[in-house]
């Protein structure tokens, strides 16, 4: 997320004087299912080498993760949840809750939740 100073500067600088390309972004949600990833870093806490780690799921799900996901894993279309204007954005704008659905295009376990911009 950016800081406010550069928000603050964006749009006193920026706007003043020049453009922002892209100018328009959008923020995109889509449900994935890759049970090997999953099972890789998930369910690999059930057992690591004979001993019982479930514990340690709770501090690993709710980590981000930045990687490329392979076409095929991705489940669902897209539904964007929010468009932003990037010269003029403001804190408050970026700090929202949104309602969406998804619709699901393949029979099998949703793993986890992509979102890109």
């Amino acid at each position: 997320m950016c800081k406010p100073c550069s928000l603050s500067f964006t749009n006193f600088h920026v706007s003043s004087f020049f453009s922002v390309y892209p100018d328009r972004c959008n923020i995109s949600l889509a449900a994935v299912g890759d049970t090997q990833k999953h099972s890789d870093r998930i369910a690999f806490w059930d057992d690591v080498y004979g001993f019982k780690m479930r514990c340690m799921k709770k501090a690993v799900i709710p980590e981000a993760v930045v990687e490329m996901l392979k076409p095929e894993t991705v489940i669902s279309e897209p539904a964007v949840v929010k468009t932003i204007d990037c010269g003029s954005v403001t804190v408050s704008e970026l700090e929202f809750t949104v309602d969406f659905s998804l619709k699901i295009t393949a029979s099998t376990f949703c793993t986890v939740s992509r979102s890109n911009f």
